[in-house]
């Protein structure tokens, strides 16, 4: 979903190569019960100002690496978007579960599961959830386990 425009994905499983769920420039997006299993590169994206998502119900599982090394992340939110992540579980993917980075980007975490976050092609990493500087991570009533590397990550 690219743009000012709001949408909604609703019970459905999305699976295979390329990223599941993107949102970027400003667009405003609803996914509750949905799958996203076996997606390349990330599950769910939301990039750049004034981008939303609400994302609640959610499966999101085995995102995979890409031959070319690029960081993995189940969920990545970067330049300024804003996620709220509810009643969800992020199951065996690689990398990094959940990563938030990037100067204003808002991440708000409650009642989630976070599992055997596997590691990137060339064995590091495996982190549950990773948080960089300039960044905003508010993590509830959530259970972060059986990570490779680390459960919860804060860098600079």
């Amino acid at each position: 979903v690219n743009g000012a425009v709001d949408a909604a994905i609703r019970d459905l499983t999305v699976s295979g190569p390329g990223a599941g769920v993107m949102a970027y420039e400003g667009a405003a997006l609803e996914v509750a019960r949905v799958a996203l299993l076996d997606n390349h590169t990330a599950g769910v994206v939301a990039l750049g100002a004034s981008t939303t998502l609400e994302v609640n119900h959610v499966l999101i599982a085995r995102t995979h690496p890409v031959a070319d090394g690029a960081l993995c992340m189940g969920v990545s939110v970067d330049l300024e978007a804003a996620l709220t992540l509810t009643q969800s579980a992020l199951v065996e993917n690689h990398d990094v579960g959940l990563g938030v980075q990037g100067d204003g980007a808002t991440v708000i975490v409650d009642d989630v599961f976070i599992t055997q976050t596997q590691p990137d092609i060339d064995g590091n990493d495996g982190q549950g959830v990773r948080a960089f500087d300039g960044s905003a991570l508010t993590l509830t009533r959530s259970v972060l386990v059986d990570n490779r590397s680390q459960g919860l990550f804060r860098g600079i």
